[in-house]
């Protein structure tokens, strides 16, 4: 990065290591500008990986549930092989066709 201030991001995300951090450092303690930016940078990190969790309403956990079982009997079905009448064999299910 050629210029100072595209520095933000990398600073507020803990990405510059030794003289850079230094150097930028030293730099913040000149530029409002920066030094603004690395606050919004942060506190939009810090609400980012905060992970809010709202509970799953009931009946959307049915849904998803009742959706579930039908597509787990589905499959289920589709392996159990079917007799055949005739010579009492399991049919095999064709793929293609």
């Amino acid at each position: 990065m050629s210029d100072v201030h595209d520095r933000s991001a990398v600073f507020a995300l803990d990405g510059l290591d030794g003289l850079d951090r230094l150097s930028y450092e030293s730099h913040l303690t000149q530029c409002q500008r920066c030094r603004g930016d690395v606050e919004d940078l942060r506190d939009a990190a810090e609400l980012l990986s905060a992970g809010i969790e709202l509970p799953v309403p009931i009946s959307v956990r049915e849904r998803v549930q009742a959706v579930t079982q039908t597509a787990a009997e589905s499959l289920y079905q589709d392996q159990v092989p079917d007799a055949d009448a005739a010579g009492g064999r399991p049919r095999r299910r064709r793929w293609f066709g």
